[in-house]
């Protein structure tokens, strides 16, 4: 017998971007309010981050200052931070699955608080960086995935396999 291998979940793209466009989605959601764009991207009013909506299913902020300055740092030293998941499309989706994160609502959290001079990394908050510094974040890549689905139940699904699939590691696993 063949190997038959199962039903992709739903199409995911990834789209490449630097950390600089997450902060101009940021910046143009906190500062500009019922304009066409935030009709389109964000037709219900519900929280954003980084521009893009929290869902109803997504857990709360649980990353403590020490890993949200981790992740940081990792940005600064050019270790790579993984991807975060939009559900997002050009087509007309339904208003509760338009722009929704599937991913990476910790991640961003800890980047728009470095943005918001809410943490120091190494001494400096962000404001207090050139620009120079700042660009040596902002030009780093994290790519987003992005799908398109019109199916709460299937954003659900994507959303539960992304982050329950993995075991966390102990103290013990830790290379020394």
């Amino acid at each position: 017998m063949a190997f038959k291998p199962p039903k992709a979940l739903m199409f995911a793209q990834s789209m490449a971007f630097c950390l600089d466009s997450l902060l101009y989605n940021k910046e143009r959601a906190e500062g500009k309010k019922d304009t066409p764009a935030d009709v389109f991207y964000n037709p219900l009013k519900r929280p954003m981050i980084c521009g893009h909506v929290i869902p109803d299913f997504q857990r709360g902020l649980v990353w403590t200052e020490d890993q949200n300055l981790r992740l940081i740092d990792s940005i600064f030293r050019g270790i790579p931070i993984g991807t975060y998941a939009v559900n997002f499309s050009t087509d007309q989706l339904p208003p509760k699955l338009t722009n929704i994160l599937l991913d990476g609502q910790q991640r961003l959290n800890a980047l728009s608080m470095y943005w918001n001079d809410e943490l120091s990394y190494r001494g400096y908050k962000w404001s207090e960086l050139n620009r120079p510094q700042q660009g040596i974040l902002n030009r780093v890549m994290f790519p987003q995935m992005r799908t398109n689905t019109k199916s709460l139940a299937e954003a659900k699904t994507y959303y539960n396999a992304m982050n329950f699939g993995g075991t966390d590691h102990t103290e013990d696993d830790r290379a020394s």
